[in-house]
């Protein structure tokens, strides 16, 4: 006869399913031959039913099963083995392992464990492709340009409380916040 077990499908583990799928083996054992799924099923909830207060702790490692399958977390560390990194989510231990290498730019001679990391730095030290077009001062990224450029801007956010003068909305936000008991900065 077919195991009732291998008909059940859980995909997200509640109380009960960890229940059942702990106690049915030992219930189909005791059964015999004539185990379905629907006499197991009646003897497993009727156990459930008497364990009373002892469920608050089956629903609770269900949960805990749920948030270990959604975040892909482990119980034990996993660590590469090329470099001793500790990873929690293997997902993530095996990203790290397609990179994890000894890596020297060949500009300046600075070293590595990672080849994304060396990546990071030649964008960030030796390819100044973004230049500021008021000063020529480069950057390896585009929203360093972009947070550099409001040093160039000439627009400004004047308080018409106290005059105080800023030059992002951010600040002024933050300045009404502060020195004017959060008054709405639309009205000002």
């Amino acid at each position: 006869m077919a195991n009732p077990l291998e008909k059940q499908s859980v995909k997200k583990p509640t109380g009960w399913n960890t229940f059942y799928q702990q106690v049915a083996p030992g219930i189909i054992q005791k059964l015999g031959p004539e185990a379905n799924i629907g006499k197991v099923s009646t003897v497993a909830s009727k156990m459930w039913r008497q364990i009373g207060e002892r469920r608050k702790e089956w629903k609770m490692k269900a949960q805990q099963t749920r948030e270990d399958l959604d975040t892909e977390m482990v119980q034990e560390k996993l660590d590469c083995e090329k470099c001793g990194k500790i990873f929690t989510r293997s997902k993530d231990l095996k990203f790290h392992i397609k990179g994890c290498q000894q890596c020297v730019c060949e500009k300046c001679g600075q070293k590595f464990t990672h080849a994304l990391q060396l990546k990071r730095h030649n964008l960030k030290k030796h390819s100044k492709t973004f230049s500021c077009k008021t000063c020529g001062k480069s950057f390896g990224y585009k929203h360093h340009l972009d947070r550099h450029s409001r040093v160039h801007d000439t627009s400004v956010f004047t308080c018409k409380i106290c005059h105080t003068k800023v030059k992002t909305r951010s600040n002024f936000i933050r300045h009404m916040t502060r020195q004017h008991d959060g008054l709405d900065p639309k009205n000002y």
